[in-house]
């Protein structure tokens, strides 16, 4: 049985399945869920884009942490197995609200590096820079 805290993230992460898939498509497809949410976007900001990666890792984690908790019905998981998956919903939902994509190196030809605002990054996973 799922408990309250394991419940609480699937809810919360249920809820932002919608945004994760726009980011997903197109950018016809945030502007039109920008729209169900009630605002006009004339196009997607960077910012909105930034939030693809970490709210594919949240799918991602959401997935695992549902596996994991199938596997301690069946037998084949462990409750650290929950507990680990839940930590990474609930790191991805930290993270989620600021984090912003920042190539380093200022060369948009790398892979970038997730930050928080305001946190220093002294290298660039990119180039080694």
């Amino acid at each position: 049985m799922a408990s309250t805290l394991e419940s609480a993230a699937e809810l919360i992460v249920g809820t932002l399945l919608p945004l994760a898939g726009a980011l997903e498509a197109a950018d016809e497809d945030v502007v039109s869920f920008v729209r169900r949410l009630g605002w006009e976007l004339p196009s997607v900001p960077p910012g909105i884009r930034d939030l693809q990666t970490p709210s594919a890792a949240l799918v991602e984690h959401l997935g695992e942490l549902r596996l994991a908790r199938l596997g301690v019905e069946e037998g084949t998981a462990s409750d650290d197995d929950v507990t680990r998956a839940l930590a990474l919903v609930a790191a991805d939902l930290i993270v989620l609200p600021s984090a912003r994509c920042r190539p380093v190196c200022g060369r948009s030809c790398h892979r970038p590096t997730w930050t928080q605002p305001g946190s220093p990054t002294t290298s660039c996973r990119g180039c080694s820079t």
